[in-house]
């Protein structure tokens, strides 16, 4: 009876994990490409910028005159020069770019990440740069999920052949 709870967990989890990671598949593989097309630039005078460190990364915070606290720039090495961003002056102009999915909800958003960064006189984030950044993120995912998802199916696979009594690994002694 053990054995058989333990399958039906095992395969309740495995299907959870194999549905999990083809739905990772499918929105990584779905998610278009950033272009001037999908975002739109907007123009703000700087207040403040500053760095903040989470667990797991560090961004920027822009305090801008127009948009408050909300806009947020991930300090990745691959995206944005660290010395660039905090040399942002308060009273300086710049120019940043959003995900056309957030600008009818733009001014009701705590925080948004851009996608873009210039100032008069600097690129510090470029559309490309970031493009390039996104689509090297998705592609690990990708590749993750190509590789997770035949073996959840396998676990699952398994687990309903246990439930039938059919144990695939078991040695069956040759007469």
């Amino acid at each position: 009876m053990k054995r058989k709870n333990l399958a039906v967990v095992a395969l309740i989890f495995s299907l959870l994990f194999f549905f999990g990671a083809v739905a990772g598949l499918i929105v990584a593989s779905t998610v278009e490409k950033i272009s001037e097309k999908n975002t739109t630039e907007y123009t703000a005078t700087v207040i403040n910028a500053k760095t903040e460190k989470s667990e797991t990364s560090e961004y920027g915070e822009i305090y801008t005159e127009e948009y408050g606290t909300k806009l947020l720039v991930p300090l990745s090495k691959e995206l944005v020069d660290k010395d660039d961003f905090t040399n942002i002056q308060a009273g300086q102009t710049i120019f940043f770019r959003i995900d056309n999915v957030w600008v009818e909800q733009f001014e009701q958003v705590d925080f948004i990440y851009i996608f873009s960064l210039k100032t008069a006189e600097k690129e510090l984030l470029s559309l490309g740069s970031y493009a390039e950044y996104r689509e090297h993120r998705n592609f690990w995912v990708r590749v993750v999920d190509i590789i997770v998802i035949p073996i959840f199916l396998l676990i699952s696979i398994h687990c309903i052949l246990l439930l039938k009594g059919i144990n695939v690994f078991r040695r069956q002694k040759i007469v």
